[in-house]
């Protein structure tokens, strides 16, 4: 740049010596007067001082050694704080310096005028002010924040001063406003969002690089976010912080923590360790103990109350309408996994969803054109990103329409794993269609194939040729192809073995080798399986779990039990030995064979069956609940009391006190009760048909023992049933039950919150996870469609449309996958162009 030319010159000028000791002898005589020069060995000088050169006079006799005391000191303060004199002071002792006057030295290149030097300067600050400006708004000075609308009053709050303020007024940096009762405000922030304040909240706004930052110290706020440019807009609280960019969400900070609440677009929220991503209709709360409450009330204080609340549930029939599109059919015979070469180690087959999509977007547009509030909330959307939608709806709908019903994405091991994309052509054209969407840097023909019916595309050229066949001598293909005899839906399975070779794929599961997942529907229900096989029979932690079989313990839980999981274990007393191996390198040291004899003893009382519930209310203290197969219920008893001897022997109870160990007689049965000195806990317990029943009172051991012999079990509930697995089995390994929503209830009632689901939002309903263990195998199931598709999903593949995806799926050699035609694909509905 000519800045740095000039800069550089101005270095390597060399001074004029004839012109330096010009300066410095300019610079003597004013510092040496001629009269104190003329005198500088006479006798001390006399009279007032006056100014610096009365100072410079008594320097000589300083130096000399005659000066009084008092003009001494005075002398030695005045040069400690005059630079001038105290220059004077130091040329006296130790004679004149070289002044060196600086002179730029003449260039053959021609000079630079003054005048363009500083112009250049300017142009330069002037460009970088205007892009940082413009880049990031933080950079720019002023008010952060101006207020819109006041509706009631609305103060500036400065030490124990409040100051009224009215619509125009602005708010510097941290500048705390706050609103009176019945009460509240509009403010604007300089990047265009927009901060509805509720009654008696208070908030001041910041600035920096990485945008403006709302700090909420109390009470209500619905904000507008604008679209940023760059950076993010932040909402933190007293326990979390909240980032968006450009969404409209509700913060509401109050004594027991904070809540936030999305109604559009998409919020970022950070409380404690706990990272949260929320969509519209979603909610979270930084207190474990802060319920749930409809949507709707977190603005139903805000102006635009009706716009939110229609809003929400225009989006609730979008997404139920598109839910309830009828997923594609089963497929029972794949005609292209035979087509694999040996050496694929992964394979996902999936179906062809053009048509689905295409019906979302039909529904979408429908719906746009009943609704005005929907249809303003999609025009609110920058046209670009509109056509980006109706773009990629329109690839997917043409490109879904040259395909077969499956779309099979195979990855080949070994050092160049480079994925293959294979599927049937149903239709004659896909060829020029590509060729017409892509630029000719894609090499279409290099990296795609169209032939022999087939659609076949790769990042290595290599691997359109290399389609053997030779996979279906392969044991991944033997499994996969099961999949087919009952339908497949969403299909996927991988070697473990061969794609992580020498590594086990989850800790304990080191002989793990072939997983396979799939999801099928079938009349309108959607199960989910999957299904790891290992190599051998189970080791380790994958053995602790047994085969299937009764599981009487879950008889002792009701049907209003918000949580219980049941399981059958091989051997309690092997999996106590696997613990203590984990247990042991942690430290270094080995643990107390006392304690291991002891564990062991209480592990082998049990005969391994257990389950645990909550089963009950939650307050004043949790209702959880115990029931364990126990074969030597005097054993498992004596080693009970030894373990409270051994806890009260060691007297490091100063906070809990000893522990009590006390049973009673009721109607024949004996019941046990464990419980602290100081600390409200206890533990009540009884033997019963073969089972060892623990709860948190004996109240609740009293009724899981009536509830077992009147029938009113979990087992045989409808809720329980109707999320079991469709299949031919009887019993489990293992089951996962939870239907938390009747068990808060009463605390929302008590804490005065409706725990109605939001808008949009299902509540939570039974919900049942099964697991199978065979001698080489762990299978599990569950119920429930876990690719649901919404609104939200189509608009997250805007500007990502399927040639995009392809050009990822062939290993990102073709990046600029962009269409090339002129006009977007022809607008739907009433939004605006």
């Amino acid at each position: 740049m000519k800045l740095d030319h000039l800069i550089n010159e101005i270095r390597n000028n060399e001074p004029n010596p004839a012109e330096v000791e010009q300066a410095a002898a300019r610079v003597r005589a004013r510092l040496f007067p001629q009269s104190v020069l003329v005198n500088a060995d006479s006798a001390e000088p006399t009279g007032a001082i006056r100014d610096c050169a009365g100072f410079v006079s008594l320097i000589p006799a300083h130096l000399a050694g005659t000066l009084d005391a008092s003009r001494k000191m005075l002398l030695e303060v005045h040069t400690r704080e005059c630079i001038n004199c105290r220059k004077a002071l130091a040329e006296a002792r130790h004679g004149a310096r070289q002044v060196i006057e600086f002179r730029p030295r003449k260039s053959a290149a021609a000079p630079y005028a003054p005048w363009a030097i500083a112009a250049s300067v300017l142009f330069v600050a002037g460009s970088a002010a205007w892009v940082g400006y413009r880049q990031f708004p933080s950079l720019a000075g002023g008010a952060r924040a101006t207020v819109e609308v006041v509706d009631g009053a609305l103060y500036k709050v400065s030490g124990s001063a409040l100051t009224p303020l009215a619509p125009g007024a602005e708010l510097a940096e941290n500048d705390v406003v706050r609103t009176a009762r019945n009460s509240a405000a509009i403010l604007r922030l300089n990047d265009g969002s927009k901060v509805e304040v509720n009654q008696r909240a208070q908030l001041s706004v910041t600035r920096s690089l990485k945008g403006s930052t709302v700090h909420l110290a109390m009470g209500n706020i619905i904000v507008e976010a604008a679209k940023q440019r760059s950076g993010a807009l932040t909402v933190t609280t007293a326990d979390c912080n909240v980032e968006v960019k450009g969404t409209v969400f509700a913060v509401d900070a109050g004594t027991k923590g904070s809540r936030v609440a999305v109604v559009e677009g998409t919020v970022w929220v950070d409380h404690g360790t706990k990272h949260e991503v929320l969509k519209r209709g979603d909610s979270t709360a930084t207190a474990a103990d802060m319920g749930r409450v409809p949507i709707h009330e977190e603005f139903e204080w805000s102006r635009k109350s009706a716009q939110y609340a229609k809003l929400l549930t225009d989006f609730s029939e979008l997404n139920r309408q598109i839910a309830a599109i009828p997923p594609a059919g089963l497929r029972y015979t794949s005609n292209l996994l035979g087509l694999l070469p040996a050496d694929v180690v992964a394979v996902a087959a999936i179906p062809n969803i053009g048509n689905t999509l295409s019906q979302a977007s039909q529904i979408f547009h429908e719906r746009l054109k009943s609704s005005q509030t929907l249809a303003a909330w999609w025009n609110s959307y920058p046209p670009a990103k509109r056509a980006d939608f109706e773009r990629t709806i329109h690839q997917l709908e043409t490109a879904s329409a040259y395909l077969g019903e499956e779309i099979v994405l195979a990855l080949p091991g070994g050092s160049n794993n480079a994925p293959i994309v294979l599927a049937r052509l149903v239709r004659p054209g896909l060829d020029a269609f590509l060729r017409a969407q892509l630029p000719p840097s894609a090499e279409v023909d290099k990296h795609m194939r169209f032939d022999n019916d087939l659609f076949i595309a790769a990042a290595d050229p290599a691997a359109l040729t290399a389609l053997s066949g030779g996979f279906k001598a392969t044991p991944l293909y033997q499994r996969l192809s099961g999949s087919y005899q009952q339908g497949a839906g969403w299909l996927f399975g991988a070697d473990l073995a061969r794609v992580m070779p020498g590594k086990a794929p989850v800790a304990g599961f080191f002989d793990a080798r072939f997983f396979i997942a799939e999801s099928r529907t079938l009349a309108g229900n959607t199960e989910n399986r999957a299904s790891v096989t290992f190599a051998r029979d189970r080791q380790g932690v994958a053995a602790w779990l047994s085969v299937p079989g009764p599981m009487g313990s879950l008889e002792y839980v009701s049907p209003d039990a918000g949580f219980a999981a049941s399981m059958l274990m091989k051997n309690p007393a092997v999996i106590v030995d696997d613990m203590m191996g984990m247990l042991t390198p942690a430290n270094g040291t080995a643990p107390d064979a006392g304690n291991i004899a002891l564990r062991q003893e209480i592990a082998s009382a049990f005969g391994g069956e257990v389950t645990v519930a909550l089963d009950g209310p939650l307050l004043p203290f949790p209702s959880w609940k115990i029931a364990a197969e126990v074969y030597y219920p005097d054993r498992l008893q004596s080693a009970i009391s030894r373990t409270v001897a051994d806890f009260n022997a060691k007297g490091a109870n100063e906070r809990t006190g000893a522990l009590k160990l006390t049973q009673t007689d009721v109607e024949g049965r004996t019941f046990y009760r464990l419980q602290f000195e100081k600390v409200p806990f206890e533990a009540d317990w009884t033997y019963t048909d073969g089972y060892w029943l623990a709860a948190a009172n004996q109240e609740l051991v009293i009724r899981a023992i009536q509830n077992r012999q009147s029938g009113f079990t979990l087992s045989k509930s409808a809720a329980f049933k109707a999320q079991l697995p469709h299949d031919a089995s009887t019993n489990f390994s293992g089951v996962v039950y939870h239907n938390l929503g009747p068990t808060l209830a009463p605390i929302m009632g008590l804490l005065g919150v409706d725990n109605t689901p939001a808008p949009g939002k299902k509540g939570d309903t039974p919900h049942v996870i099964c697991f199978w263990a065979q001698s080489d195998r762990i299978d599990v199931a569950t119920m429930g469609n876990i690719f649901d598709l919404d609104i939200q999903s189509l608009l997250g593949m805007s500007g990502s449309g399927p040639l995009k995806m392809l050009g990822q799926a062939t290993g990102g050699l073709m990046p600029q996958m962009q269409q090339r035609t002129k006009q977007p694909a022809p607008a739907r509905g009433n939004e605006a162009r």
